[in-house]
């Protein structure tokens, strides 16, 4: 069933998760990566399938992510500085496990800057302390200063009573009031002014923990916080923009978690010839509902239906909704079999909103006109 006439992937992003091995197994995990998982992904097979999306697609981000994604070792260091080659920004997710050491922190930092490295992010709480000690955290936030990337992030997830704190790690890192990402109430703040003097943006990225993949079973609802900022009922923009490719070299929605366990969300495995095949997914009622009318919303819907299968009444956030929406099979059959109703809901929100961004851009242009009227009425 059609509902657009418009290309559905656009693709400007892509995580690659080049594998599921861990040195941790943190209880929150949403892709449940652990020691003893073993896929992996080559260079040689990023670098065919990242060739294969950009024969299509205009990417500007790559996310190389996991697992651990140190444990590629000069894979990585090659995948990165392939995407510099191309002028497509870089940013590593890590649990700097590595960072034994000063001389292995900065080596290894120096190593991913040297290929053209664009973001640090650091995994940081009460879940990877098990494994990973904070200083080793500590080494990593310090060798990093002055190595010119463009933003040095500590991901930093709490729950009620965690010990792993930003005041703590201010503590650590000697540094009162390091720059945060969102406010109190989870909403984003604007960045830019936060640069540090030598243009990189040092900062820490607080979010509640999601009961996403391993945290489903093993966090606590009555530890989890809920932020209103952090937006339950939002759409979902990334279906259409930023998929993952999975350590079997499939192409899937997202890294919230493991999509490739969904059927909806698992488009296939990745290379040019199946790319034709990917692109005739973008007709999928249930992707342009996720967009237009969001995971929670959707919820909703299939609740008030029989034999839906709602795990829980507050969610975290978007993603953490639409895992719980689209991994219960009862719940896309439900999805499926109002597919007709999905499609006018999705048509009409889409609707409403080209009339808001139409009437922004009036807005705007009005604006601008009045403010060049201005100007020469003083001139």
């Amino acid at each position: 069933m059609t509902i657009a006439n418009m290309k559905f992937f656009d693709f400007q992003s892509v995580t690659v998760l080049t594998t599921d091995k861990c040195t941790a197994k943190c209880a929150h995990c949403c892709v449940s990566s652990s020691p003893k998982r073993k896929a992996k992904l080559s260079f040689d097979e990023i670098r065919g399938m990242l060739d294969a999306l950009l024969d299509e697609h205009q990417l500007k981000v790559v996310v190389f992510a996991g697992g651990e994604p140190s444990l590629l070792k000069n894979d990585l260091v090659k995948a990165i500085r392939y995407c510099t080659d191309r002028n497509i920004h870089t940013r590593v997710v890590t649990n700097a496990s590595w960072a034994i050491d000063e001389q292995r922190a900065r080596g290894m930092l120096k190593k991913w800057r040297d290929a053209g490295l664009g973001d640090l992010n650091v995994s940081a709480d009460d879940y990877h302390l098990p494994y990973i000690p904070l200083d080793r955290l500590n080494r990593v936030w310090h060798a990093a200063k002055g190595l010119g990337f463009n933003s040095v992030i500590i991901a930093l997830a709490y729950q009620k009573g965690s010990y792993v704190t930003y005041d703590r790690l201010c503590e650590l890192f000697g540094e009162p009031d390091i720059a945060q990402v969102y406010d109190e109430n989870g909403i984003p703040k604007e960045l830019d002014p936060l640069r540090d003097d030598d243009g990189t943006l040092y900062a820490i990225c607080q979010r509640p923990a999601s009961r996403s993949g391993r945290g489903l079973k093993l966090i606590d609802t009555e530890d989890v916080i809920h932020l209103d900022g952090r937006g339950e009922y939002s759409t979902c923009p990334w279906i259409r923009s930023s998929p993952a490719i999975s350590p079997r070299g499939e192409l899937v929605s997202c890294c919230g978690f493991e999509a490739r366990r969904v059927k909806a969300l698992h488009y296939g495995t990745l290379s040019t010839a199946t790319l034709g095949a990917i692109n005739a997914r973008g007709d999928d009622v249930v992707l342009h509902a996720l967009t237009m009318v969001g995971p929670k919303r959707l919820l909703e819907f299939v609740r008030e239906k029989q034999n839906s299968d709602v795990t829980f009444d507050r969610h975290v956030s978007m993603c953490e909704a639409c895992e719980d929406l689209m991994g219960k099979p009862a719940n896309i059959k439900i999805l499926r079999e109002h597919a007709a109703e999905l499609a006018a809901w999705s048509i009409a929100r889409a609707k409403r909103k080209a009339q808001r961004q139409a009437a922004q851009r009036k807005q705007a242009l009005e604006a601008a006109a009045a403010d060049s009227e201005a100007q020469e009425a003083s001139a």
